[in-house]
């Protein structure tokens, strides 16, 4: 690839870095999508900040991961305060899926 290429690939990448949220922010999204719906402009920077930060990408697969795994078991808890915990062996468990999750 000539100088020029890459120069001009980085520019891009710099662009839609620029117009995207940074990490913090993707973090407080990707939680508040389970509550309430984005609008279609967020959904499109979260996406392109997808495409971006492969960092942020894992993070929200290990996110649906943990929400459709609550999801599944079927319980509602919608009522729990901060005094519940998981067990040992669950903590265990979970510890051990996530880190099985590769980056594409």
């Amino acid at each position: 690839m000539t100088a020029l290429l890459k120069w001009l690939r980085w520019r891009v990448i710099l662009l839609f870095a620029a117009l995207t949220p940074p990490c913090r922010q993707i973090v407080r999204l990707a939680s508040s999508r389970y509550e309430q719906p984005l609008g279609p402009w967020t959904r499109l920077r979260l996406r392109v900040h997808l495409g971006i930060c492969r960092a942020c990408e894992r993070y929200l697969r290990q996110l649906d991961l943990l929400h459709e795994a609550a999801r599944q078991s079927g319980e509602n808890y919608s009522d729990c305060r901060h005094g519940v915990r998981l067990g040992d062996e669950a903590k265990v468990r979970l510890k051990s899926r996530l880190r099985c999750e590769r980056v594409g």
